[in-house]
């Protein structure tokens, strides 16, 4: 199962959060904020999503233990962003 969710940012606050709204199709929307904290490897994202409404099928998918798989998706878009950003600052030519 595939759920994209469209973001949209409102806010931010320099220079570590920023946040905005997210929507799954045409019922489901999401406060979003992502806070990104320096660490020794570089860097640290983390996201908070508090769901302010959802359509018939994310209710159902929520109910039916869907939480878990939501959290499992978001860690893995995090993963593909942080090796995305690696790839990026290696092919990125030093100055």
């Amino acid at each position: 199962m595939r759920r994209t969710a469209t973001t949209t940012v409102t806010t931010a606050s320099a220079p570590n959060r920023f946040g905005g709204h997210a929507l799954v199709g045409h019922a489901t929307a999401a406060r979003v904020m992502w806070t990104v904290e320096d660490n020794e490897q570089g860097s640290s994202v983390s996201l908070d999503v508090t769901v302010m409404r959802t359509g018939a099928l994310d209710r159902m998918l929520l109910r039916l233990g869907g939480s878990w798989w939501l959290k499992r998706c978001l860690a893995q878009a995090l993963d593909r962003l942080a090796l995305e950003h690696e790839l990026t600052a290696v092919q990125r030519p030093q100055a």
